[in-house]
């Protein structure tokens, strides 16, 4: 357990700007605000794994509510079919296009969902609680795939989801690990980025680490930025690895900001396991812990 976030903290990471007012938090940007009352905020007890947890999937709901109202853009501009002419190796826009997949809790698309009444286009995963979105980031917004776009855009759903994993793909191939540790069973790998995809590039597993679903190895993501990957050196050491994944996972739940699943999976070439908790604290947590006021609405501050 960490003392060391406060609400403030938290909502800054998600670019998020805080105001309390009487008996609410505002949380805002570029122009736009929306109040949570007092006892909901009380539940993003930031001191706690799970608070964390909390308010990562409520307020980065919020955050791309926010950034809908406030974008203004028009995804019949995305991937057209004769791109404008380009002069630099460099501009050639992707044959995949810029979406990516982005893991979350189910609180995300929950207050999203409240907050614009729109439903995000969403593709479940091995365990209940977490969904891929499919991201754009537009300048200095993010902009979430909704149901709502697909009818104004020339590509068909199957084809996004798939362009999307294609994208992920050619952005993490490069992907290095921060930290490794090495034990007589095998190898653990820390990798750690901070613009939000690190978990969601559990997408691609087994392929991403072969080698490590060969010797029947295994996976974690405890944070939105940061995934766990344990390579046996045979598979007669996958337990003992499997054991010190589930370590370095509670470890990381206690000091990360952004807590996302406290799962380890299992893998082998044919693909991945529902895993089993490490520690403590149940992750991903239910999405009726904390639910966002009826006649909640987006205020549009610069008219206020």
């Amino acid at each position: 357990m960490t003392d060391g976030f406060t609400i403030s903290d938290l909502a800054a990471i998600l670019s998020l700007e805080t105001d309390e007012r009487d008996a609410h938090v505002a949380f805002g940007r570029h122009g736009h605000s929306v109040a949570v009352p007092g006892p909901v905020v009380e539940r993003f007890a930031p001191a706690t794994v799970l608070g964390r947890h909390l308010a990562y999937g409520a307020l980065f709901g919020l955050r791309l509510a926010i950034d809908r109202a406030a974008c203004g853009f028009d995804v019949a501009q995305e991937r057209p079919e004769k791109p404008a002419q380009v002069y630099h190796h460099h501009e050639i826009p992707s044959i995949y296009g810029d979406r990516l997949p982005r893991l979350v809790p189910q609180l995300t698309l929950e207050w999203f969902e409240a907050l614009t009444g729109e439903q995000p286009v969403s593709t479940g995963w091995i365990i209940d609680g977490l969904q891929f979105v499919y991201i754009l980031e537009t300048g200095k917004f993010l902009h979430v795939l909704c149901e709502s776009d697909l009818e104004k855009m020339e590509l068909g759903r199957d084809k996004l989801i798939r362009d999307a994993r294609h994208a992920l793909f050619y952005d993490s191939y490069k992907l290095k690990p921060r930290e490794k540790e090495r034990t007589d069973g095998g190898l653990i790998r820390i990798f750690r980025t901070a613009e939000g995809v690190t978990a969601g590039r559990v997408m691609l597993l087994p392929d991403f680490d072969y080698d490590a679903a060969r010797a029947h190895g295994c996976f974690a993501m405890p944070s939105r930025d940061t995934m766990v990957i344990g390579r046996p050196s045979s598979k007669e050491h996958s337990d003992e690895v499997f054991e010190r994944v589930s370590e370095v996972t509670v470890d990381l739940l206690d000091s990360e900001a952004l807590p996302l699943c406290s799962h380890v999976h299992r893998m082998d070439t044919d693909g991945v396991s529902a895993g089993e908790f490490a520690g403590d604290d149940k992750l991903p947590a239910s999405s009726e812990a904390v639910s966002l006021p009826d006649d909640a609405t987006i205020e549009n501050t610069r008219n206020a």
